[in-house]
């Protein structure tokens, strides 16, 4: 079976579904309190965060449900670095251990290797935003304590080369699946490192990449996302399946997780995706059209020669409702 990672997504409707996740999921992630650190989403923190944390941890255990602590900010302000900071970081994953806490996925290398030391017991996975896309990267992680390497979103579809970091680490591999970003974005460091001092400009939206899309539309089929269809593809290759969706309700996260365990989605592929910025351009993306088109075998035998290609523009057209600006 297929272990599947979804995000705690601040309501008290998720805690109480985790009951029934048993058998389906096969971990929960969630961030820290901002006093602690930043996180890789701007979202509203409850009061009484630390407790949720708690119950959150001791019923995932209950439940035969892993838990794990993001340590994914990029930046760290004026704190980064410092041993005095780190060490209280090191103090708190102590005490969750000893509720019950599973795993910790983390950005810096510099807690990499305290945990590894003054945390024993408690799986390393390293961040999402670690951005690893080759194997000497993994192998730099693994080295410092990784035990699963999750790769860069922007290498989903490189079986080959996943493959490669995969027996180069020996480490296990965790891939996000439904993440809506857009391939290669050259705002992507410079959005986490605002995300992670808890902002999210208006500014920022009106001037980054999902402007791109106005000019090229076609580049959404280029967002490196896994469909529920492809999965088979990557069985003995990926042994984590994170789905985006702490900022997505409690119904819509038990559908996309259903569309993803059977492997099959006939309906709007936006609704799937983590992101808000394509609905800027798209109003839907008919996903049974672009498997009637051919899509899931194309993904595979794309050499990326966009100029010389027009099989994506010609998918918009057939596919894709537009946004009239």
């Amino acid at each position: 079976m297929r272990k599947f990672s979804i995000g705690y997504n601040h309501t008290k409707s998720f805690i109480e579904m985790i009951p029934l996740l048993k058998g389906y999921v096969h971990e929960i992630y969630f961030q820290p309190p901002k006093k602690v650190m930043g996180s890789g989403r701007v979202i509203f923190e409850e009061e009484n965060y630390e407790k949720t944390i708690e119950e959150l941890i001791k019923t995932c255990k209950k439940n035969d449900v892993s838990s794990n602590l993001l340590l994914n900010a990029t930046c760290e302000g004026d704190d980064t670095g410092e041993k005095k900071y780190s060490g209280t970081i090191m103090l708190y994953l102590k005490k969750l251990k000893k509720i019950g806490l599973c795993s910790v996925s983390v950005t810096n290398p510099i807690h990499i290797q305290r945990i590894k030391k003054e945390v024993p017991g408690l799986i390393i996975h390293s961040s999402i935003n670690c951005y690893v896309k080759n194997s000497e990267h993994a192998k730099y992680l693994k080295h410092l304590g990784v035990d699963v390497i999750t790769i860069d979103r922007d290498i989903n579809r490189d079986i080959k080369l996943i493959k490669k970091i995969k027996k180069d680490t020996g480490a296990q591999i965790k891939a996000v699946l439904n993440e809506g970003c857009l391939k290669n974005c050259p705002y992507r460091h410079a959005h986490f490192n605002m995300i992670s001092h808890g902002k999210d400009t208006d500014y920022f939206d009106e001037t980054s990449c999902v402007n791109i899309y106005r000019e090229f539309p076609e580049k959404v089929f280029q967002i490196p996302f896994i469909r529920p269809e492809d999965l088979k593809k990557y069985d003995g290759v990926v042994d984590y399946y994170k789905l985006s969706t702490r900022t997505t309700r409690t119904d819509k996260i038990i559908f996309i997780l259903n569309a993803y365990i059977n492997e099959r989605f006939d309906g709007d592929l936006l609704f799937l995706l983590s992101t808000k910025g394509l609905f800027e351009h798209f109003k839907s993306i008919d996903n049974k059209i672009l498997n009637k088109e051919g899509f899931g075998e194309m993904l595979w035998s794309c050499d990326n020669e966009c100029e010389s290609c027009d099989y994506c523009k010609k998918l918009l057209k057939k596919a894709a409702v537009m946004v009239k600006h």
